[in-house]
């Protein structure tokens, strides 16, 4: 894989791993410093979580750091295809509930999995 790839591969993997565990970090504690978590659990959550909404951020924290470390282990691909299918329940909800820069910007979220996955130096030399 020539260098550039390997340092976006990286660079993205690396940034990602990050931003899942802060936002993760924050639900667990519920100090809601980044967003008011609770707001953004929508109907298709609270169908498949049928628990109190405070625990569904907390389950979401703890899937999101777990999520996140995955992503630097050998079980990326993994990690990745749990990540779409979760951002893609957190999008149907947002667009639910109206809100609708956050599901562009969970949009973007799932187009930097398949950047990562595309990225990533064994599915490279899969499809060689």
């Amino acid at each position: 894989m020539g260098t550039n790839k390997n340092i976006a591969n990286k660079l993205l993997t690396y940034t990602f791993a990050i931003f899942l565990f802060v936002i993760g970090f924050d639900k667990i504690v519920q100090t809601d410093l980044i967003s008011n978590w609770s707001t953004l659990v929508g109907p298709l959550t609270h169908f498949l979580l049928p628990i109190k909404v405070g625990s569904i951020v907390m389950v979401e924290g703890v899937l999101e750091i777990l999520l996140g470390i995955l992503l630097l282990t050998r079980w990326k691909k993994i990690s990745l295809a749990f990540l779409v299918v979760t951002i893609g329940i957190v999008i149907v909800d947002l667009f639910i509930l109206h809100y609708y820069n956050l599901a562009i910007r969970e949009i973007i979220l799932v187009i930097v999995c398949f950047a990562i996955y595309l990225l990533d130096e064994q599915t490279a030399e899969l499809a060689a």
